[in-house]
């Protein structure tokens, strides 16, 4: 029984496991082989191992005809039919069964035949079908949407594969689909690196296929990307994610990789890496006609050229990628691609167009808000046309109608909030029910195994069986009540860190929102007003209030709520500074050298003002009189080598400052505030004139309370 576990563990388990047929004439070969087993019929086991080995090949990706999966899989459950020495074969007969009822859409079907592998795997104490049931419910909780039951039931399999010490490919490919769906719902970073780094270890255990090894190193880059800003190591993981679906000419799986490593290069500012990885995206969707995909690929390219400031072949692959978005009826998309185009407008000069583009956008997106809520009225995709919207009008200084769209973005967040609120109660009533019945088979387990060992005992040493017995019992109680308290007492605590969580990610949304509407109702004073003096004033306000928005928009999207990535903070920053000013300003550059570098909040609030207070100055006195086209400032920041310390470095070109300054004694109300906060910070501020205007200041980051 033990070497019949072990081959089916190797062979034959659900559309996890792997034959190993790499060569056209081998395959040929090891079928015919398996078929003439089947047709002797000599001994009932060999024929019946043979028939599974028939249907795990038909069940395969690479080789997957259903039909076949379905007629090897009959077979099989009738040689195995009422013999008890082939009750597991049985079980696996009915997974195939399970799993073609699924691919062909029988869900109905599907859900019956995975009742019987539970309910018999349960019997039998069969962790090869337990873990093949649990993983099948998942598939099928999220064919129909249930995504958190999903979770649970791939978080099962991925358990029984440890508790039975199934073999390392399967405990890999459960993990696989584990963490697959953690990141797809975006769970906590701590779930997803435990299962990846358990798995890391073994990605090169036999069994382990070409494809799964690929889809593993695809996982880790968007951890790296996505959770830790480490780029770096996420191009290392796509790049051979890639490598590898190349290598098992598994060309249909590309895509994803392509474009999450284009991203990545975009991150590090490096556009042409990202139009080169975009451009080989475009070619392997082309060849295996993915129509579907052209809209993302067109999107990206045209951010890519953007960036590197080539505006007509941006403006082209934006109006590509309208065409694409259109055809799949994705307004979101089409609304967005015009967005850029507008803003492209702008930076040409071409004011008239932007305008035009932009409130094209937005009729857009108004258009199928309208459709969504006639059809669904809490789908997901009309938060984002409310937000979009909002933003545009925003772009478009148009910010009273700006303010409308964020509060109606708020609004509609909050009906979702009361949605799930109704859901979810529901959702975890069903989990702990199957937590109880998880405990119920453990504990049947365990009965078994003390039946065994009394009836293999019971002749010689049956008095001392039975007080082991009592004595053993009565421990395994206490452990079982103190395990299930602790159990209890451990979700409790997880739950409430999870709604923890859940409030501090909302805080910082409804700050971020808040301090977006006070911005946007500076926005309608700005453009009420004639008076210049007063017009910059309120400007300057409403700069130093979205840089502290950007810091609560990095908190809520991030899964850490105290610190900010300062690198993409300031980049951001400058960039809303460089929109506030006239299109005539935009000639001056900006260089970066900013340490990848996660901040508190408490030094990223005052740097943020800091910053803004500087580079406004820059822009309003440092270039009024210049006339070089080469306008520049350069921007630092480091961590002071073995100090806490941290360099802030804002140099211009411009023309300089008085020889007399003292930003100590400065009268201006922005440079009180810089040398204020840096006091605060237990800072200094060095200041130097010979060559444009540079400031050097050294702050310290405040203790955390």
């Amino acid at each position: 029984m033990a070497s019949y576990k072990l081959l089916i563990c190797l062979l034959f388990l659900f559309v996890n496991t792997q034959l190993g047929f790499a060569q056209h004439n081998t395959n040929a070969k090891k079928l015919d082989s398996l078929q003439r087993v089947v047709a002797k019929n000599e001994d009932s086991k060999k024929t019946s191992t043979a028939l599974l080995a028939l249907s795990a090949y038909y069940a395969q990706e690479d080789t997957q005809n259903l039909d076949s999966l379905y007629y090897y899989a009959n077979k099989t459950l009738d040689v195995t039919k009422g013999n008890t020495e082939l009750e597991e074969q049985n079980v696996d007969a009915l997974s195939y069964l399970a799993y073609h009822a699924y691919k062909t859409e029988q869900i109905d079907s599907a859900k019956a035949y995975n009742a019987q592998v539970k309910s018999i795997s349960e019997k039998l104490i069969y962790g090869m079908g337990l873990r093949s049931a649990s993983v099948l419910s998942g598939f099928i909780g999220e064919k129909e949407n249930k995504p958190n039951l999903a979770v649970f039931y791939f978080e099962n399999a991925y358990k029984v594969s440890k508790d039975y010490k199934l073999p390392q490919n399967v405990q890999f490919n459960t993990a696989l689909e584990l963490s697959s769906a953690y990141l797809r719902l975006k769970f906590p970073k701590k779930d997803i690196s435990t299962v990846l780094f358990e798995n890391l270890a073994i990605v090169d255990a036999p069994g382990i296929t070409v494809k799964e090894k690929a889809h593993f190193y695809f996982n880790l880059g968007v951890f790296y990307s996505d959770y830790n800003n480490d780029h770096d190591k996420a191009i290392e993981k796509y790049t051979a994610a890639i490598a590898l679906f190349t290598t098992h000419n598994a060309i249909e799986k590309l895509h994803d990789p392509l474009m999450k490593l284009a991203e990545s290069y975009q991150k590090q500012g490096r556009p042409k890496k990202a139009i080169e990885t975009l451009q080989k995206a475009m070619s392997t969707a082309t060849s295996l006609k993915q129509y579907n995909v052209y809209g993302a690929i067109y999107y990206g390219l045209g951010v890519s050229f953007l960036n590197a400031k080539d505006y007509n072949a941006a403006a082209s692959h934006f109006k590509e990628a309208i065409n694409a978005y259109q055809k799949n009826n994705d307004a979101i998309g089409e609304g967005t691609g015009l967005q850029k185009i507008g803003e492209i407008h702008r930076i040409t000069g071409n004011t008239k167009k932007a305008k035009e583009t932009l409130h094209h956008a937005i009729n857009v997106c108004k258009e199928r808000i309208v459709q969504l809520q006639n059809e669904q009225p809490l789908n997901d995709e009309i938060g984002k046309a409310y937000l979009l919207v909002a933003e545009i009008y925003e772009l478009n200084k148009n910010y009273k109608e700006s303010a409308v769209y964020y509060n109606l973005y708020n609004k509609f967040r909050d009906q979702v909030y009361k949605h799930q609120a109704v859901l979810i109660p529901e959702q975890l009533n069903y989990l702990e029910e199957e937590i109880v019945k998880t405990k119920a088979i453990e504990i049947l387990e365990s009965e078994t195994k003390i039946r065994e060992i009394e009836a293999e005992k019971e002749k010689n040493f049956k008095l001392g069986l039975g007080l082991f017995l009592a004595l053993t019992t009565l421990l395994a109680f206490i452990m079982f009540n103190r395990y299930r308290l602790k159990q209890k007492a451990l979700k409790l605590i997880s739950q409430k860190n999870e709604e923890k969580k859940l409030l501090i990610r909302e805080i910082h949304h409804r700050v971020k929102n808040n301090l977006q509407i006070i911005s946007s109702l500076l926005g309608v004073k700005i453009n009420s007003t004639a008076n210049d003096k007063l017009k910059l004033i309120l400007q300057e306000s409403q700069n130093k209030i979205k840089s502290m928005a950007l810091i609560h928009q990095n908190l809520y999207n991030k899964d850490e709520f105290s610190k900010v990535s300062v690198s993409s903070y300031i980049r951001e920053l400058v960039d809303n500074i460089q929109k506030s000013f006239d299109q005539s300003k935009n000639a001056i550059q900006f260089q970066f050298d900013l340490q990848e570098k996660k901040i508190q909040i408490g030094l990223a609030v005052p740097l943020g003002l800091i910053i803004n207070e500087l580079i406004t100055n820059s822009y309003k006195y440092a270039f009024a009189n210049k006339t070089s086209n080469a306008s520049t400032i350069a921007i630092t920041f480091h961590q002071v080598k073995n100090s806490p310390k941290f360099l802030l470095a804002i140099t211009d070109n411009g023309i300089g400052m008085p020889s007399s300054f003292d930003i100590e004694n400065a009268t201006s109300f922005g440079l009180q505030l810089v040398h204020d906060l840096v006091e605060q910070l237990n800072g200094t501020i060095h200041t130097n004139s010979k060559q444009g205007t540079s400031l050097e200041i050294i702050v310290e980051e405040p203790v955390a309370a």
